[in-house]
């Protein structure tokens, strides 16, 4: 056995002989009280206990202390791992937190503990090292006691990191950023949730067939699984404090394997994903910690998304794996919001809503998820179909229901969150109840684990809430020619429009085109007041032509009142005659206090920061604008848009690749929306030769964006498969247009930066491998064939 293994190698300390496995077994019951006891009435920092034959053994605490991590980590990398091996290594954790407890109260213990570097670093890796075990597949067959014991190990490891080296993040932070294996760490510690999560997925499944077959088992399923969910909860919990680090959160963007190859999305994916048993929703601390469990998920993304240094999204997009798990992941958070607007939905699963839990801020973050990938490139266009059904229960609710849960900030029961205060010792110690057999009594008390309620005030949540919904539809309605594909002009709307008229009527007294559209006339004057704070003009704009178009589609344009006058937002599509026999709900903004608005503002900075425009000066501008005619969807290319960002740090502030695609995006926005004035208003009007484009912030007129840059004989640098480093550069020698590969251009490379002997983007044994192959084969001409996303325009 293991534990054996690690006495044999482990019990010989310098001047006498220590077992530390009979001392672990024997003082880790004992919390850090009792144990401060036990050292001040030791002599010369010795324990004494006696053993279950009578005999009596001792060990210096100073010895133990110093040994027990590395003894821990002998245990762990142990062949043959069993469940004793992880019961045995939760006993010696426990222990360590109790130490570490007690040594803020011992002056000696605490130089033993927490001034010693090298013991330091030996916690450390003993954290490292347990969280690769536990990232790496069970392989055994007692799910049940692999579930409680690696969730609890996972939770109570990351808690020695609080517990030794800082209880503060930003400093925590900075020293694991400093390890040099904190990419093995940032890995394994993602690894091992996702591992434990899967876990604790089956161990549900496992309780709910337990308590079918005997009913009686219900009330111990339902202690079980709200401590498994509390343990993942801890320990995710754990990794999104570091992650709301700048520099710990940098560093998880940079990571391969978590971003572009999707391994936090795979995460996200199988929490999301978790179900609790029909037996067990009657049960609401174990539901709301399901709850707040994929609301802290959702916050991770949120971090990474809006994360300014690094685009997420870009990083996801970067891979066909990872695209496909981002639109899995994408259809999570719109079911978890599809349920939870369909009154019927959720009035159905909240069975027990009387009680006051904190179910985390689930609905608020899906919702400002939506809005970020919908206003993305990568996932814009799947987003138009997908966000139909949830968007189509928001705005088909009865007109008064929406006006009090839309367009008011008084909403009946706005979510609240909370942070678990987890306590390492009594966590180990329930684990170690659960599965003891020696006394059944100890199984007869729950696990309670203290709460932290964080709240956002109510006024701010109701208005974020609502500013998300008008977001996504501008994202999803916003056409920008030459930018866009012909076919998705108009297509959020008529997908909306072909949805409610095929689902059956909510109002009996009116058909649901016209409710739908009473809705948004409502919301179009409410939203008002979330400008500028929470939303800018545009949006609101977009919001109204939304409008005016669905009610074409409806034919409703003569039938419904104007959602403005003319002098609150200048209606650029034309006027909508006003049927003075209908009377438009008198529901404007309520009044608010300087403090609420104070609030709102606070609140409403992070995601200000996504739409910020006026981030360049005149200078810089030009610069872009000059570049744009030669690449107008430079958005698109990761390789570029980091370039040009480069470029025009040097000319005024830093300007981030992030900072700069949101830049183009936003004008490509201002300057369709001033195009299709410049035609009267009317969008399918033909053109003639196009004219210069007038930019509102600008005074000289802009040139008329040019086609695609990437021609023949254009000089170009071409980039390596992460669009990182430059390969050579060249001259374009043909276009060619791959099924499911998009635009190819085979480029002449005139300047090799690389090795001739490193291999081409798309080798053949007809083209060649090699660099050096291709030129062989083709008399001399170093002729390749290039991915476009990686080929970036040179300015002559």
């Amino acid at each position: 056995m293991a534990t054996k293994h690690a006495r044999d190698e482990s019990t010989t300390g310098s001047d006498q002989n220590i077992d530390i496995v009979s001392a672990v077994q024997e003082f880790n019951v004992h919390n850090s009280k009792d144990l401060s006891k036990i050292l001040k009435d030791s002599e010369n920092f010795t324990l004494n206990w006696k053993t279950e034959d009578g005999s009596s053994k001792q060990i210096d605490m100073e010895k133990l202390a110093t040994c027990l991590p590395s003894h821990l980590i002998a245990v762990l990398l142990s062949p043959n791992n069993g469940e004793l091996d992880f019961a045995y290594v939760l006993s010696g954790v426990r222990f360590l937190h109790s130490l570490a407890d007690v040594a803020t109260r011992n002056p000696r213990l605490e130089q033993i503990l927490l001034d010693d570097v090298k013991l330091l670093e030996q916690i450390m890796d003993l954290v490292f090292y347990c969280l690769i075990v536990l990232s790496k597949k069970y392989q055994g067959n007692n799910i049940g006691n692999a579930a409680i014991y690696h969730t609890t190990l996972g939770a109570c490891m990351f808690h020695i990191l609080t517990g030794y080296i800082s209880p503060q993040y930003n400093e925590l932070a900075l020293v694991l950023l400093a390890h040099p294996k904190v990419e093995k760490f940032v890995e394994s510690a993602f690894g091992s949730l996702h591992q434990n999560t899967r876990l604790f997925n089956q161990k549900l499944l496992e309780l709910s067939e337990k308590v079918n077959s005997d009913g009686s088992a219900l009330s111990d399923a339902i202690k079980t699984a709200k401590f498994l969910s509390q343990q993942c909860e801890a320990s995710l919990q754990f990794l999104l404090s570091l992650c709301q680090q700048k520099a710990f959160r940098d560093r998880v963007l940079r990571n391969k394997e978590l971003c572009k190859n999707g391994g936090i999305l795979s995460l996200a994916r199988t929490i999301l994903r978790l179900k609790i048993p029909d037996c067990m929703k009657d049960s609401s601390e174990t539901v709301a910690s399901v709850s707040r469990f994929k609301s802290k998920i959702l916050s991770v993304l949120l971090q990474l998304c809006e994360a300014e240094t690094i685009s997420y999204l870009d990083e996801v997009a970067g891979s066909p794996k990872s695209m496909q798990l981002g639109h899995s992941v994408a259809l999570e958070f719109l079911n978890i919001l599809k349920t939870a607007f369909s009154r019927e939905g959720s009035e159905s699963e909240d069975k027990n809503k009387n009680v006051n839990v904190p179910r985390g801020f689930l609905l608020i973050n899906a919702l400002r998820l939506v809005d970020i990938f919908s206003d993305d490139s990568n996932f814009r266009f799947s987003f138009m179909t997908s966000t139909v059904p949830f968007m189509s229960k928001i705005l088909s609710t009865p007109h008064a229901h929406f006006l009090s849960d839309w367009c008011s900030t008084n909403l009946p029961e706005p979510e609240t969150d909370a942070n678990l205060d987890y306590d390492p010792f009594i966590s180990s110690t329930f684990a170690s109840n659960l599965l003891s057999v020696k006394d059944d009594n100890n199984n007869n008390n729950d696990y309670e684990c203290q709460l932290s309620v964080t709240s956002m005030p109510p006024v701010s949540y109701a208005q974020l809430r609502t500013s998300c919904v008008v977001k996504i539809v501008a994202n999803l309605h916003i056409f920008v020619p030459n930018i866009c594909e012909e076919h998705e002009k108009d297509l959020f709307a008529r997908e909306f429009h072909k949805h409610i008229m095929q689902e059956n009527p909510i109002c009996s007294d009116e058909p649901k085109e016209v409710t739908v559209c009473k809705n948004l006339d409502s919301l179009i004057r409410y939203v008002k007041s979330l400008t500028p704070t929470l939303l800018n003009d545009d949006d609101v704009q977009l919001l109204r032509v939304f409008t005016d178009t669905l009610k074409e589609f409806c034919n409703l344009q003569d039938a419904m009142p104007e959602a403005q006058n003319s002098n609150e937002i200048p209606n650029h599509m034309g006027s909508i005659p006003q049927n003075p026999n209908l009377q438009m709900d008198q529901d404007a903004a309520p009044e608010e206090s300087e403090d609420e608005r104070a609030e709102v503002f606070s609140n409403s900075q992070e995601q200000k920061k996504r739409r910020k425009r006026n981030i360049m000066n005149d200078t810089q501008i030009r610069i872009i604008e000059r570049a744009l005619l030669e690449e107008p969807e430079m958005q698109r290319n990761a390789g570029s848009l980091q370039a040009w960002a480069d470029t025009l740090s040097t000319k005024g502030q830093e300007i981030t690749s992030s900072q700069l695609k949101n830049w183009l995006n936003n004008r490509k926005a201002r300057l369709a929306r001033v195009a299709k004035e410049s035609r009267g208003g009317t969008p399918d009007s033909p053109t003639e030769d196009p004219q210069p484009v007038i930019d509102p912030l600008r005074s000289d007129p802009l040139p008329t964006l040019q086609p695609d840059p990437l021609r023949p004989g254009r000089s170009v640098s071409v980039l390596d498969h992460d669009g990182t480093t430059e390969v050579g550069t060249g001259k374009v020698f043909e276009l060619l247009r791959k099924p499911h590969r998009g635009l190819m251009v085979v480029v002449d490379i005139t300047d090799l930066k690389v090795d001739r002997e490193r291999d081409v983007f798309n080798p053949s044994d007809e083209t060649g491998w090699t660099f050096e192959e291709v030129a062989a084969k083709n008399g001399g001409v170093m002729r390749v064939l290039w991915d476009a996303s990686k080929v970036v325009p040179l300015f002559e």
